[in-house]
């Protein structure tokens, strides 16, 4: 799946494997090592996503956009 980046405002890009790109041409190789997950990046992600969804939700999307963001920090 190709998602084109230009378009979208990021504001966060998570790598959960740190694994070079050139590497999808040896991964399919029996002595090819795979890099796990960072167990960290998936922490902070899991409390972003929690505080987020644990906010003070009054408004609604109607007051996130007068405001000009659905998502606090």
């Amino acid at each position: 799946m190709s998602i084109f980046l230009r378009k979208y405002k990021v504001d966060q890009i998570y790598v959960l494997r740190q694994q070079k790109n050139t590497d999808r041409e040896f991964r399919y190789e029996e002595k090819y090592i795979k890099n796990s997950i960072n167990p960290v990046v998936v922490q902070h992600l899991f409390h972003k996503v929690r505080k987020h969804l644990k906010m003070d939700w009054t408004g609604g999307i109607e007051h996130g956009i007068e405001r000009g963001w659905l998502i606090d920090e």
